[in-house]
């Protein structure tokens, strides 16, 4: 694949507990790492969910091969969140990612 076509500049979040101060247990995102995407518009689907219109859209994203992402992951861009359905790899070798990922608008 050309590096080229990877156009944009994404973010990946993960999902963390730790532990504060007092021994309590902390639930928070935390940015995993940032890393260039190309992204690819699969489709979208409108529906009415309790008298409110909603809308989802579906995208696959391409990606550099990293381990450390799953499907609790999320990927951040432009001000959107979307949530990391599966992952297949791409290219052999651990080459690239394709995550295919939702967006609730």
């Amino acid at each position: 694949m050309n590096p080229g076509l990877l156009d944009r500049v994404v973010e990946i979040w993960v999902y963390t507990v730790t532990r504060d101060a007092t021994g309590g247990q902390v639930e928070d995102w935390q940015k995993l790492k940032d890393c260039r995407a190309r992204k690819v518009d699969t489709k979208g689907v409108e529906n009415l969910e309790a008298s409110k219109e909603t809308g989802v859209s579906y995208a696959t994203w391409r990606i550099r091969y990293s381990n450390s992402i799953d499907q609790t992951s999320i990927l951040k861009y432009n001000g959107f969140e979307y949530e990391i359905k599966s992952i297949n790899e791409w290219g052999g070798r651990k080459a690239y990612l394709d995550l295919f990922t939702e967006k609730k608008i």
